[in-house]
């Protein structure tokens, strides 16, 4: 199930993302702009695409491991790509 604007919203401001007026103010330039809301908290720098995982994380109550930061060393990397050509091949 997709996440909608308004969960989004939610999620940022219960986990302190985000003041209730940041988020009303996103919210009506998403709104004017007909573009989702993660979009214009991300371009007015408000937040990133990793601090928005790390909030998704946080409220779903999982780990956060950010690839980006830490990536997993090339040897696994090659076994997720050896299992994902199997998987291809069985389908």
């Amino acid at each position: 199930m997709a996440l909608t604007d308004a969960d989004i919203g939610k999620i940022l401001v219960e986990e302190s993302y985000l003041s209730d007026a940041e988020l009303k103010a996103t919210e009506k330039t998403a709104k004017e702009r007909h573009t989702p809301l993660l979009n214009i908290l991300i371009e007015q720098g408000l937040i990133t695409e990793t601090l928005f995982e790390s909030a998704l994380c946080e409220f779903y109550k999982i780990e956060f491991h950010d690839l980006h930061a830490d990536p997993p060393p090339p040897d696994v990397i090659m076994l997720l790509r050896i299992q994902k050509e199997r998987q291809q091949t069985l389908n």
